[in-house]
């Protein structure tokens, strides 16, 4: 078994809730029973723009599930009944739309090529393709992050390289390992 089936075996058949676009074009997707995450207000560094110093002066409240994933600085591509319904440069509308399909649909499977393209698979038909751009963003950046109800997070690079670390260690400790494509 792969180090992918094993960190997604736990989620599949379950159903995919809160399925959005957050900020530019990264999108959050929950499974598993919802949390509340609270963030208490907090002093924004000097540098921060008025509107960071008004965000973090607020207490922010945000509902996760047990397994929060979050594609973050990649391209990505989402499609039902293998027809493609929206992809990072659609409209926040149809973006919308998109996403709203997915919600109640079971993840089956996830699948990573040697292109380090990831491959989210629904039971109802529905795909989500996160793909990376080097163009745009540093081979080292963050395909997407897996946030498990153990605290740890699962992390996918551009460049193939992952890794599984708790979410409070600080990024100087995460350690980095190719990921194996096939049992390759």
């Amino acid at each position: 078994m792969s180090i992918i089936e094993d960190v997604f075996n736990p989620i599949y058949g379950k159903p995919c809730w809160q399925f959005q676009q957050g900020y530019g074009s990264f999108l959050t997707l929950e499974f598993g029973e919802p949390h509340l995450y609270i963030r208490e207000p907090r002093q924004a560094s000097e540098q921060a723009s008025d509107k960071v110093r008004k965000n973090f002066a607020r207490r922010l409240v945000v509902v996760h599930g047990d397994w929060h994933l979050w594609v973050y600085l990649c391209d990505w591509r989402i499609f039902s009944h293998e027809q493609l319904i929206a992809d990072n440069n659609s409209k926040r509308r149809g973006i919308k739309q998109a996403t709203s399909e997915f919600d109640g649909q079971a993840l089956v499977r996830v699948t990573v090529n040697e292109s380090f393209i990831s491959v989210f698979e629904f039971d109802l038909g529905g795909r989500l393709e996160a793909i990376p751009n080097t163009e745009a963003y540093e081979t080292t950046s963050d395909l997407w992050l897996l946030y498990e109800p153990s605290g740890y997070v699962f992390t996918l690079r551009a460049d193939g390289k992952h890794s599984h670390t708790p979410g409070n260690a600080p990024t100087d400790e995460e350690k980095w390992q190719p990921l194996i494509i096939n049992g390759a």
